[in-house]
């Protein structure tokens, strides 16, 4: 187990693939209707993702998983965790490690990302990373920020507090592409400004680009192999990708009927809404099209089939492999977001000059 991404592209060896909680977690429900919904979804969610890790396994890729650090069957009513200064109701499910670390070099980064749900939530990841730290990677916590109860990036912009999210950020050899934190003059990102300071100067090596966007890049821009990146809005990108081929994916599609049925459900308004708040986000803002996961230059990994996007890739001498992940909607996430490399081949080149 070693540490090394220099790019979203190069030949991958090891990865992360998260993990939501088991169906025995909410076993203590008794309400038929709501515990069947809500088994049913975290046991599909685990054959998608089995599927998934075959394939990464059929292309020789070492996977690695979490493991889930809370118990939620211990009361028969949504458990409160007060730690003072704020609370929250359910820790947040290790499904999404490209929200909370970023890899790049050997250097592994500890995210905190402002949700109070995710503030322990690496704690899942913690005998993973000791077996990266033990071959030699950096492992680095960002500071621990303070959190308090409904606080926005705006109030914690105020407080110079230091918060970001990993999944701001793509490698792209000696460059890393980011969006933009939360500013009061124009963006409403996800982190703060001292946030985006802290991690620009964890990688002094390294030349910073900012992307004319905000929120997870990897829902804007997915960078297939050198010279070529996927898109749905050409005015996401940069000025350094002006001489790249641009794939250009449809606008998102309507919701597919089947999670439309689940949200008028009871326990999607009543159950969800109320406790689950932090596991959802915000949907209606996410591009899963354009979330890919390369397992190099030739090959990526797609969140179902695009006719148009997979002969824009043949032709560019890339192979898409589509995988279904039934309860995307549910989870607001994407390959790109479930996944973590942690090894590729390569090193910095510049792919931008």
């Amino acid at each position: 187990m070693r540490a090394s991404v220099y790019s979203e592209f190069d030949r991958l060896q090891e990865v992360i693939v998260g993990k939501a909680y088991s169906p025995q977690a909410f076993d203590y429900i008794e309400d038929t209707e709501l515990k069947d919904m809500l088994q049913r979804i975290l046991h599909e969610t685990e054959e998608d993702l089995q599927v998934l890790i075959k394939i990464f396994k059929d292309y020789g890729v070492s996977v690695h998983r979490p493991e889930v650090a809370f118990s939620l069957n211990e009361n028969t009513t949504p458990k409160i965790f007060d730690l003072q200064k704020f609370q929250f109701t359910f820790p947040n499910h290790p499904l999404m490690p490209r929200d909370t670390i970023f890899v790049y070099g050997n250097k592994i980064i500890e995210m905190f990302t402002g949700s109070n749900g995710r503030f322990l939530e690496n704690w899942s990841y913690r005998d993973i990373l000791k077996n990266y730290f033990a071959n030699g990677a950096d492992w680095i916590s960002m500071p621990v920020p303070e959190l308090k109860n409904a606080g926005n990036y705006e109030d914690y912009n105020k407080k110079n507090e230091v918060l970001f999210h990993a999944a701001n950020v793509i490698r792209c050899g000696k460059h890393l592409i980011s969006s933009h934190p939360t500013r009061k003059d124009k963006w409403k990102g996800k982190g703060t400004d001292f946030g985006f300071e802290w991690m620009r100067r964890q990688f002094p090596e390294a030349e910073f680009v900012q992307a004319p966007c905000q929120g997870h890049i990897d829902g804007k821009i997915a960078l297939l192999k050198p010279g070529v990146l996927a898109t749905w809005d050409i005015e996401y990108l940069p000025d350094c990708f002006k001489n790249w081929k641009h794939i250009k994916i449809d606008s998102p599609p309507p919701f597919p009927d089947h999670f439309m049925k689940i949200k008028k459900q009871r326990f999607y308004k009543d159950f969800v809404k109320q406790w689950l708040s932090e596991w959802i986000g915000y949907v209606d803002e996410t591009v899963f099209d354009v979330n890919m996961f390369s397992v190099g230059p030739d090959l990526v990994i797609t969140n179902g089939y695009n006719k148009d996007a997979y002969k824009e890739f043949s032709s560019s001498g890339i192979e898409g492999i589509p995988w279904n992940f039934r309860h995307q909607y549910f989870w607001d996430g994407a390959i790109h977001c479930i996944t973590l490399d942690m090894r590729r081949d390569g090193g910095p080149e510049n792919y931008l000059c």
